[in-house]
């Protein structure tokens, strides 16, 4: 289109758009906005404040009716602006914000005075599911930046170190990657290519790498799947083996000279101790603070059995690992949850296959994790969903529908949302921050999720 159509039709447009404003009234709902509102009439004065419902929790919506509403109105809870979602006649839709709490609702006028108090909300707790970083793309960079903004291809280890940063082990990507207390992303080490390569961070090189831990002096052990090797990453960046001599086998002795196969999760216990995880060789393995590693004797083992509680013979591909302070060991192994106590007995803590209660049934548990509290979080993996269990052994859904059991497709498997209404995607490993807030490594999203624990 020339140059000279191009004004005419803009200037036709804007006689258009005079002319309606001079003679009609536009009833059309607004577009969701966030901020910015339409100046209309805002003469009249706010009354007879209603909302409806009176309770919900983040990400509702609700109705806030009243004469003389307009869209330079803001709508507030707690004095937290809510976001308008439009409006209708004397009724304006707003969104739930995280975390407002209860409180009373008011409606006041942009740039002016003019408040009008309505009645009381009731705020409901319930855990949230937010996005903390991935941008879910299945590539991996390694640009600095936002969380949000990176790249993070199938992470699925996660840990916190004792000054907060959080670290996560890029499967799919063989880097580890680290998000600071400044909220930055970084590339702590890993070239991006598939290798076993020691050295410096910036050309050592992983082979799968899953697991991963970092102790109080500011090291972060990491589980190299495939190489079947355990990773040291000093506080320096260089990348070292602690353990394993690449061998798929199950040899104990001397760091250098023991075998691994497939290791998975991995913890460390306030002595400095080192649990992992071995998937292929269905055990749990320790390194002592020495490099000493040894398979860690499993005396009997407790479960239930069709109800009944009785012995079996032996674990099977355990996943997840963690370490608590009075020297018991959690870990997960196909759909069970178990606890190797300082005697060495196994006690089964959850899976059995007939227990009453739906949420004690476990398709896949993978990652494990005690908050200080002393609840378990763990994740199952074969259905999508985060469980509590909590100190007093009550087993509850906290996070993820169960969206493929339902049918739906993998384009339904991502949604941020309140607890049950949320949806994972391949959920791995996690971790827990001293506020009690899980944060989990969403693999098949190539996401990092928190679930915010109200």
């Amino acid at each position: 289109m020339s140059k000279f159509y191009t004004l005419c039709f803009v200037a036709v447009l804007f006689l258009s758009m005079s002319a309606c404003v001079k003679t009609s009234v536009n009833n059309t709902p607004p577009k969701t906005d966030t901020t910015q509102v339409l100046d209309t009439d805002s003469s009249g004065v706010i009354s007879n404040v209603s909302i409806n419902p009176s309770t919900g929790t983040f990400n509702d919506t609700i109705t806030v009716h009243g004469k003389n509403l307009s869209y330079t109105l803001f709508i507030m809870i707690n004095g937290i602006v809510c976001r308008n979602l439009g409006i209708h006649g004397d009724s304006i839709q707003v969104l739930i914000p995280p975390s407002v709490g209860s409180g009373i609702v008011t409606v006041s006028v942009v740039n002016s005075n003019q408040i009008a108090i309505g009645p009381q909300f009731t705020y409901i707790n319930l855990p949230y599911v937010i996005t903390y970083a991935g941008n879910g793309l299945s590539g991996s960079d390694n640009s600095d930046g936002q969380p949000t903004d990176a790249s993070i291809a199938g992470p699925l280890g996660i840990a916190f170190d004792p000054s907060g940063n959080l670290f996560v082990a890029e499967a799919n990507g063989d880097k580890i990657r680290k998000i600071g207390t400044d909220g930055k992303i970084s590339t702590l080490a890993g070239t991006g290519v598939y290798g076993d390569v020691d050295g410096p961070s910036g050309t050592a090189q992983f082979t799968y790498p899953n697991g991963i831990v970092a102790d109080k002096s500011g090291n972060v052990y990491v589980t190299d799947a495939l190489s079947n090797k355990i990773r040291k990453i000093d506080p320096s960046g260089n990348v070292s083996t602690l353990a394993g001599d690449g061998s798929a086998g199950k040899t104990d002795g001397p760091g250098l000279s023991a075998s691994f196969n497939r290791p998975w999760g991995i913890t460390i216990d306030p002595q400095g101790n080192i649990f992992v995880a071995d998937n292929g060789n269905n055990s749990i393995r320790k390194i002592t603070p020495a490099g000493d590693v040894s398979t860690v004797t499993l005396n009997t083992i407790h479960q239930y059995v069709n109800g009944v509680y009785t012995t079996v013979s032996g674990i099977l591909s355990p996943i997840g690992v963690y370490a608590d302070a009075n020297g018991n060991i959690y870990f997960t192994d196909q759909g069970f949850v178990r606890k190797i106590d300082q005697n060495g007995d196994v006690i089964t803590v959850a899976g059995d296959r007939t227990d009453l209660n739906p949420n004690a049934i476990f398709s896949y548990t993978a990652g494990i994790v005690l908050d200080s509290k002393g609840n378990l979080f763990v994740v199952d993996y074969g259905s999508n969903q985060i469980k509590e269990i909590a100190s007093d052994g009550t087993i509850s859904l906290i996070a993820g529908y169960d969206w493929q059991a339902a049918g739906g497709s993998v384009s339904e498997g991502f949604r941020d949302a309140t607890g049950l209404k949320a949806c994972f995607y391949r959920p791995a490993m996690l971790a827990v921050d001293p506020g009690g807030n899980l944060y989990i490594a969403d693999s098949g999203n190539n996401r990092i999720r928190k679930v915010v624990m109200q």
